[in-house]
């Protein structure tokens, strides 16, 4: 699938979270943890927000998270 997107843009993290089928808070943590190297959180008037440069998304993959497969689980689908 082919977004098309100004890589000058500053994006928020609903937009970011709209462009990658995700929720916003989902987002959030990614930048807090450091997967958007641009990303800023920039002070408003009703608290900090995440600004991540467009840039950033271009071949963006999420990293897998939770628990490896059991050997027990593999071993049984190879049966």
């Amino acid at each position: 699938m082919e977004i098309e997107m100004d890589l000058e843009k500053e994006l928020s993290t609903s937009e970011v979270a709209a462009r990658l089928g995700v929720a916003p808070r989902v987002v959030r943590s990614w930048c807090a943890r450091g997967d958007f190297p641009n990303a800023y959180e920039k002070q408003t008037e009703r608290g900090p927000i995440w600004k991540i440069p467009a840039a950033d998304l271009e071949g963006y993959v999420p990293r897998k998270v939770g628990r490896p497969r059991t050997r027990n689980v593999i071993m049984e689908k190879a049966a």
